[in-house]
């Protein structure tokens, strides 16, 4: 099913345990070993900020098929986001960006840039840093990781129309 086809993105400020279950899930599977976390409480942790929105598209069981969180971090807008393995491929990271582009003035991550890490499958991790700049996100030199466990740059995109008073 394509997202044009009964998708919807649903915004909300708090995520039910069950919804914080599937994004740990999600998160483990998706991203390289090197950023595993514990605990759903342990991520809450880590996302779960003063304003932060969830983004969520689910699938006809109600499930999380793909979710994007922004969150308040630093002196800006961050995000993370996670697209099941079974929808990569179908807009749904696409739509959720696009979704939060209308409700948020500014967006922040980190991107891992090469394909040296691995996901807990053994499968190689792929950059996504290509999709990033196809959404007009752009590299900011202004930021650089501190951990050293990925290689990772952040990215970048603003509002050109949002003037701030």
């Amino acid at each position: 099913m394509s997202l044009r086809q009964n998708q919807r993105v649903e915004v909300s400020t708090v995520l039910a345990k069950a919804d914080w279950e599937t994004v740990l899930h999600l998160w483990n599977s998706s991203f390289p070993v090197e950023v595993q976390i514990d605990s759903a409480a342990a991520l809450r942790k880590v996302i779960q900020a003063p304003n932060c929105r969830h983004y969520i598209i689910r699938n006809a069981d109600l499930k999380i098929d793909a979710w994007l969180a922004v969150f308040d971090r630093y002196d800006t807008r961050w995000f993370s986001i996670l697209v099941s393995p079974e929808t990569q491929g179908k807009g749904y990271g696409k739509a959720l960006i696009r979704h939060a582009k209308t409700m948020e003035s500014c967006l922040e991550g980190w991107v891992v840039q090469s394909n040296t890490h691995f996901r807990a499958d053994g499968q190689a991790y792929v950059s996504p840093l290509a999709f990033y700049r196809k959404l007009d996100f752009r590299l900011n030199p202004n930021r650089f990781a501190e951990d050293g466990k990925l290689d990772v740059v952040c990215v970048k995109w603003e509002n050109a129309s949002f003037t701030s008073t």
